[in-house]
C-alpha cells in the first residue's frame, strides 16, 4: 500500500520513453559536471533507466509515492519512488489518497500525548519528534524501555497508529535506535554499545551527510559505512570537508553527538512555491499567478503569527533548461531546469499581499523572464517578524506591574517608617513625663 495522487499507470508511449531518455541524459550530464544538491538523486536516475529499457514492461506514471507500507518496502518500493517503477517491483501495489485532515488530527494527538509527560520537545514532522525525557525517567524512577512501552500504548489507544520509539543519550543515538525499533517496537541504544553499533550504519544516515557529501565520501574517500569512516583520521576528514564538518563527522561515526534539542525554533521566513503544472501562455497569466501567490504568502504570514511581515521579498523561479525537451517525462512536471532567484529589501516590514505582489513583479521584470519557459514559481518573505504590537503590549504590562509593585513597596516602607516614628515619639513623651514627675517629687520632698 502507498499514498499517492495517481491511482495506476498505463504503458508508456514511444514519445514518453523518448522524453525520459532525454531528461535522463541531461540529468546525468549535469551530475557529471557539478555537485549541485539540486540534481536528480542517483536512485531517480536508476528508476529513469529502468523505465526506459525497451525489454521491460513500460509504465508511464511518474507520480511519486509519498509514503509506503512496510509490506511494499519488503518488495523494494521506497518513499519517493515513481509509481511506474513501483508497480514493476510490486504489481499488486494499492494506492490510497491523501488525508490531510486525518494527518493533522493524529499529529495533534501524538504531540499532546508526549507533551503530557514533558514539554522539552522539538518538532521534526507531523509524525516524528524529539523529546528529552531525562527528568521524567529520573523523577519516576522508571526504565527507559518501560517508558517507551507506556508511550506506545497511549499513542495507539488514542490514534490506532503503531509508533516506534528509539532512545539514546543524544539526538544521533536516538535516531539510530529508532531505525532499529521500526516498524513497531522500541530500542534503547546505550553509550557503551554506541561505537560498535555505529559500525553497521551507512554514512548517508549521518547528520549533515546529504547527496553531495555522500557522493564525495563514496567516490573520493571510498567510504560507505561508519566502520570505514572510523578508519579515517580527524585530519583526513577535516582536510576533505573543512574543520567544522570534518570534526562533526569524526564524532558522528563513533556515536558522539553534542547537539541539544532545539526548544525554540524561530521562523526565519515564510514562502509559497509551486513547481508542478506551471505552464503560462501569456505574460498576463504569469502576472495573475504572482498576484494569487502573493495572497497565499500573506495568508501564511498571518497564520504563522508574523503579521508585521518581513523586509526581504525573494522571487524564485525554475526555468526550462536550454537543451531540455518542452514535453517533460512527468506530466506537467518541471523537468530539467535552471533555478534562479532575486531579492529586494524593503524599508519597512510588510505582510501586505499587494506590496509583495508589486515587488515580485518588479523582480520578474528585472530578471527578464520568458513566461513560456517557466516551470516553477515561488515567493518568499524573509526576515519574518512576530507581531510586535503584542510584544510591546506584553512589555508595557510587565513594566506597569513592576511600577505598581515598586509603589506598593514604597508605600509599605513609608507606613512602617511613620509607625516607627510614632512609636519613638510616644516613648519620648513617656520619658519626658517621667522626668517631670521625678522633678515634682523632688520639689515635694524639699
Amino acid at each position: 500500500m502507498a499514498v499517492a495522487h495517481a491511482r495506476g499507470a498505463r504503458r508508456a508511449t514511444a514519445s514518453e520513453v523518448s522524453s525520459r531518455n532525454a531528461e535522463k541524459r541531461l540529468y546525468q550530464s549535469r551530475r557529471d559536471k557539478t555537485s549541485s544538491s539540486e540534481l536528480l538523486p542517483d536512485s531517480k536516475l536508476e528508476e529513469c533507466d529502468d523505465d526506459t529499457r525497451e525489454s521491460k514492461e513500460e509504465f508511464s506514471s511518474m507520480s511519486e509515492l509519498a509514503s509506503v507500507s512496510y509490506e511494499a518496502r519488503a518488495r523494494g518500493v521506497k518513499n519517493g519512488t515513481f509509481l511506474g517503477s513501483a508497480l514493476k517491483l510490486c504489481p499488486d501495489l494499492v494506492t490510497i489518497p491523501y488525508d490531510f485532515e486525518g494527518y493533522q488530527e493524529v499529529a495533534r494527538q501524538l504531540y499532546d500525548t508526549v507533551a503530557a509527560l514533558t514539554l522539552d520537545v522539538q518538532a521534526v514532522s507531523c509524525d516524528e519528534l524529539l523529546a528529552d525525557v531525562t527528568d521524567v525517567v529520573n523523577a519516576v524512577q522508571v526504565e527507559p524501555l518501560d517508558l517507551a512501552a507506556f508511550l506506545r500504548e497511549q499513542i495507539f489507544a488514542k490514534t490506532q497508529c503503531r509508533a516506534s520509539v528509539g532512545m539514546g543519550s543524544s539526538i544521533l543515538l536516538s535516531r539510530v535506535a529508532t531505525r532499529r525499533a521500526k516498524p513497531d517496537g522500541a530500542f534503547h541504544l546505550e553509550d557503551c554499545d554506541a561505537e560498535a553499533l555505529m559500525r553497521e550504519v551507512s554514512v548517508d544516515e549521518l547528520p549533515g551527510v546529504g547527496r553531495v557529501t555522500g557522493r564525495r565520501l563514496r567516490e573520493e574517500l571510498r567510504v560507505e559505512t561508519c566502520l570505514q569512516m572510523q578508519g579515517l583520521s580527524l585530519a583526513e576528514l577535516q582536510s576533505a570537508f573543512g574543520a567544522k564538518v570534518g570534526h562533526s563527522l569524526h564524532g558522528y561515526c563513533r556515536g558522539r553527538d553534542d547537539r541539544r534539542i532545539n526548544l525554540r525554533q524561530e521562523r526565519k521566513s515564510v514562502s509559497a512555491e509551486v513547481n508542478y503544472g506551471i505552464r503560462f501562455r501569456q505574460e498576463e497569466d504569469f502576472a495573475d499567478f504572482l498576484s494569487r501567490l502573493s495572497v497565499e504568502v500573506a495568508a501564511r504570514l498571518e497564520r504563522a503569527g508574523c503579521t508585521s511581515g518581513g523586509r526581504c521579498v525573494t522571487l524564485k523561479v525554475m526555468v526550462r533548461a536550454r537543451d531540455a525537451p518542452e514535453e517533460t517525462a512527468k506530466f506537467l512536471g518541471h523537468g530539467v531546469c535552471d533555478s534562479l532567484s532575486r531579492s529586494s529589501t524593503l524599508s519597512h516590514p510588510t505582510a501586505d499581499a499587494d506590496i509583495i505582489c508589486r515587488e515580485a513583479r518588479l523582480l520578474a521584470k528585472q530578471m527578464a523572464l520568458k513566461c513560456l519557459e517557466l516551470r516553477g514559481v515561488g515567493i518568499q518573505v524573509g526576515g519574518a517578524q512576530a507581531n510586535f504590537i503584542i510584544i510591546i503590549i506584553i512589555i508595557i504590562v510587565i513594566i506597569v506591574i513592576i511600577i505598581i509593585i515598586i509603589i506598593i513597596i514604597i508605600i509599605i516602607i513609608i507606613i512602617i517608617i511613620i509607625i516607627i516614628i510614632m512609636r519613638m515619639m510616644t516613648i519620648v513623651m513617656i520619658v519626658i513625663v517621667l522626668i517631670n514627675y521625678c522633678h515634682v517629687l523632688s520639689d515635694v520632698k524639699a
